[in-house]
Parts: C-alpha cells; sequence; structure tokens
C-alpha cells in the first residue's frame, strides 16, 4: 500500500495493489500493519458496502458529530467515483477546503478521511460501489449532512447531477453548519 499527503490536514490517498492473472484480480483493502506504519488508525468497528447503480449519482457530504467522529478508509472495489472530503474542524489549517479525487476501482485507489471531515462521492460511472472501514459505529443522531447542492462548495463535477436522495438535497448549507458552532 502506499499512502500520499493531500493539502487537506491528515487526509491520505491510499493506492493498493491490484493484481491480475487470468482467473481475475485481487486486492488487498487494508492492513493494520502498514496504516500503523505511517501512523494511522488501524482499529476499525464497522465495514460498511455501497452500490450506486447509475453513472451521476452524489451520495454525502456526510459525518458524524461529537463524541462520534470517525475516521474512514473509503475504497472504490467497482467503477468509478469522483470522491469530495470537506475539512470542517475549525482547529484545522486546511479548514473549509475541499479535496476531491477520482477513485478507481481498476487502480486499487482509496482515501483516508480523518474526524471531523464530511465526505460524499459522484459517481462517474454506472454500477460503481465502494467499501467503508469506520472507526467509531455509526449514529443516526449524530450525524450531519452538508447539500452537496450548496453553491457555496463550487464542486468540480465533470456533469450534472441526475440522483441524489432528499436528505443530502435537502442537507445543511455550509454556512448554516457554521452558524451551528
Amino acid at each position: 500500500m502506499e499512502f500520499e499527503c493531500t493539502p487537506i490536514v491528515d487526509l491520505y490517498t491510499v493506492r493498493t495493489t491490484v493484481r491480475k492473472d487470468f482467473r481475475g484480480t485481487f486486492t488487498r483493502l487494508f492492513s493494520s500493519k502498514e496504516f500503523a506504519e505511517v501512523g494511522l488508525t488501524s482499529q476499525f468497528v464497522q465495514s460498511n458496502f455501497s452500490q450506486s447503480v447509475i453513472k451521476g449519482t452524489f451520495r454525502g457530504l456526510h459525518m458524524q458529530i461529537n463524541e462520534h467522529q470517525e475516521t474512514k478508509v473509503v475504497v472504490a472495489v467497482q467503477g468509478a467515483v469522483r470522491d469530495f472530503v470537506l475539512d470542517l474542524r475549525p482547529e484545522s489549517p486546511s479548514y473549509l477546503e475541499i479535496f476531491h479525487l477520482d477513485l478507481i476501482a481498476e487502480e486499487g485507489s482509496g482515501v483516508v478521511v480523518p474526524k471531523g471531515c464530511a465526505h460524499g462521492y459522484f459517481t462517474l460511472t454506472d454500477a460503481a460501489s465502494l467499501v467503508y472501514f469506520v472507526d467509531t459505529p455509526y449514529s443516526s443522531a449524530h450525524e450531519i449532512c452538508i447539500s452537496p447542492l450548496d453553491s457555496e462548495l463550487n464542486l468540480q463535477l465533470p456533469y450534472p447531477i441526475c440522483q441524489i436522495s432528499d436528505k443530502d438535497r435537502n442537507g445543511l448549507r455550509l454556512s448554516d453548519y457554521q452558524n451551528l458552532k
């Protein structure tokens, strides 16, 4: 596994090794030893699978707050997505910065999202799937959603959103979230 720093403090990209042969592929999605060697959390309590079937679907921007903040490791396992991370940690030098990268299953790409950052993604292909490892159990009472439709975010989308949940569509505007603090 290869880890690379990003402009957002404590946000790392991850590149796994995709081994291919006549049978298909094999990819190690997580290694506690390799995560620990670069100082990243290696204790996860939950694993999630997310599948979107239509290109142009947006999911997020979600995060948990207070004692339920979570570190997420997100890896593409099918298709491709444009992944977004919004730093909502007021003490961070990268506060309110947005980072995006394309996660492509064939390339074994992923991202380690630190506590206090909102995460979401936009599907670039039909049948895009992600696996998430998280270090804190999910709590719906502690989830925050920032609407990706907020013009203040100015997300870099290659084409318009064609599918989005009501929860995400009606999420908080960034300025409303800041006023909660």
